[in-house]
């Protein structure tokens, strides 16, 4: 037990103490010496008591260690958790915009389409006036003879059908006609 001497000289540090099996020897000795009333000195019994006092406060403050480290982990997995859920909801919420865009894309370009559809019968119906108006001029002219009145007829017969599209190419020719001769 001289250790016992060795740790109060230098001042009881707690890195002198007794651990593991020496220190469980030291306690089986304690024992032992007490039921066989061998007389250990103070400081030994003291050495011993404080070896197992600091032990024990090695072990809490390890076991006080792990159960930090396992509320850690706890808590960064719930917090993993949580912005996955988050970047899923995210993610969800991203392509309901997606398909809403996709919806805004076709339906902008349904109304251009539709723009374009009624400029475009806007400008036949123009022409399709313009044609008429010149029919009318041609007609109504007390200068008219019966031969520009024939030549009119098949612009009015494809007015009348109202199909301007197909037959936009006549039309346009007998307009162009009607104002070289007008």
């Amino acid at each position: 037990m001289t250790c016992a001497f060795e740790w109060q000289d230098n001042n009881q540090r707690r890195t002198d103490v007794l651990r593991g099996p020496e220190l469980t020897a030291a306690e089986g000795w304690l024992v032992i010496s007490q039921s066989m009333q061998l007389l250990s000195t103070n400081l030994q019994q003291e050495y011993i008591v404080f070896s197992r006092e600091t032990v024990r406060r090695l072990q809490r403050l390890i076991y006080s260690a792990i159960a930090a480290g396992f509320i850690l982990v706890l808590g960064i997995t719930a917090f993993a958790l949580v912005q996955r859920q988050q970047a899923r909801i995210a993610k969800e919420e991203a392509e309901k915009q997606r398909q809403l865009a996709e919806g805004a894309k076709e339906e902008a370009d349904i109304q251009r389409r539709q723009a374009v559809e009624t400029a475009r019968v806007s400008r036949l119906r123009s022409i399709r006036l313009s044609i008429v108006n010149s029919f009318y001029r041609v007609y109504s002219s007390t200068e008219t003879s019966d031969g520009a009145f024939l030549m009119c007829l098949p612009v009015v017969a494809i007015l009348s059908l109202g199909s301007t599209e197909k037959n936009f190419p006549v039309i346009f020719f007998m307009s162009t006609l009607f104002k070289a001769w007008l």
